[in-house]
């Protein structure tokens, strides 16, 4: 059972544990959500359905103001129908890049029946909900012609709240990374990182971890996956670097509290 009531005038940013996926619900000071990524579809699990939506129905959610998809790969976009179907969403948001994937095309489909609100996602992108602040970094319209792999144009979002900041990742690998770190130095810092594509070896390389220099590291990843996330070299990584690390696959679902002076507490769901 999630943590309940409202806000406080702090920011919530809800880790949920929808198995090897991502999925992260941000409640606003004045009760204002969006999430980032719905979590994985398959045959068995529809993680939008059976994961998120009770999850946040139970904390009283109605309404969303935007759903923002990093990329088109089915662990990160399977649940939106049905978070679509299961709220008042404003809009959806994504890369807008064509993609081969047949999950992509299936929700391509249904928003153009359906009418939904759909916004191209660029790096330079602002969007504010009451006092938070969420920038897009990336990806930037110059690179895209040179990117096959849809990890490599996965949205990554900074979102901060007076002095408290939050990075988000999605999928974006090492090379992407670099170019941030390039582009935006110590304007990457964070308190709190979404760790790259599960903790996959391919991402949260060293550049990336002195300009954010977070203090916790959130990390995504199923029991037991198949693909071995989270590798070791990544957590011995964030360790040396001294960040602290939470996995859903160990603490289940978390929830981080911050307020305005940049100070937050890390909240365990029940």
């Amino acid at each position: 059972m999630p943590v309940v009531g409202r806000a406080g005038g702090r920011l919530e940013i809800h880790a949920i544990d929808v198995g090897q996926g991502d999925a992260f619900a941000i409640r606003t000071p004045h009760d204002r959500w969006l999430l980032i990524d719905t979590g994985p579809l398959n045959e068995r699990f529809d993680a939008g359905r059976d994961r998120i939506a009770p999850y946040l129905r139970r904390l009283g959610v109605h309404a969303i103001e935007f759903v923002l998809l990093t990329h088109p790969h089915a662990d990160h976009i399977g649940g939106v129908a049905s978070i679509w179907n299961a709220f008042d969403v404003g809009a959806v948001i994504d890369p807008a890049v064509p993609a081969a994937e047949t999950v992509y095309r299936d929700v391509v489909r249904q928003a153009a029946a359906e009418h939904w609100r759909w916004l191209e996602g660029r790096a330079g992108r602002e969007f504010r909900l009451d006092d938070v602040s969420i920038t897009l970094l990336a990806p930037d319209d110059s690179l895209l012609d040179d990117l096959n792999d849809p990890n490599d144009y996965s949205i990554v979002v900074r979102l901060e709240y007076g002095r408290f900041a939050a990075l988000f990742l999605g999928d974006a690998p090492v090379a992407v990374e670099d170019r941030l770190v390039g582009r935006y130095g110590p304007g990457l810092a964070a308190q709190v990182l979404k760790v790259g594509h599960h903790g996959s070896r391919t991402s949260t390389g060293d550049s990336l971890l002195d300009a954010a220099h977070p203090q916790l590291a959130l990390v995504s990843v199923g029991r037991r996956n198949r693909y071995g996330h989270p590798n070791p070299e990544v957590m011995q990584r964030l360790t040396r670097h001294g960040v602290r690390i939470v996995r859903t696959d160990i603490d289940g679902s978390v929830i981080v509290r911050a307020a305005e002076d940049g100070t937050s507490e890390l909240l365990k769901v029940r």
